[in-house]
């Protein structure tokens, strides 16, 4: 009987013995293992950087904003409670 030869699959080994199968590697980045295999800018972390701080900035503006108004915001809220209920 001949034995065709196929790079896909690995040869047969002699039967009763086990063979281990490969090890695969999951998310290698995560671990470090493929650390270099993607190209990195600077432009996409220094606009990452200034979208964080345009962020946290409109934050802080919209805190400012309810604690200088809370008044005007309590009594809008109270009439549109008022109009809703029966």
């Amino acid at each position: 009987m001949a034995q065709v030869s196929c790079p896909v699959l690995p040869r047969p080994s002699e039967p009763g013995v086990r063979v281990a199968a490969p090890e695969s590697v999951v998310l290698p980045t995560l671990f470090g293992d493929g650390y270099g295999l993607y190209r990195s800018r600077r432009s996409t972390f220094v606009l990452s950087y200034l979208g964080h701080l345009a962020a946290v900035g409109l934050l802080l503006a919209a805190g400012r904003y309810v604690a200088a108004h809370h008044q005007e915001i309590r009594q809008q809220v109270i009439s549109i409670a008022t109009e809703i209920s029966p």
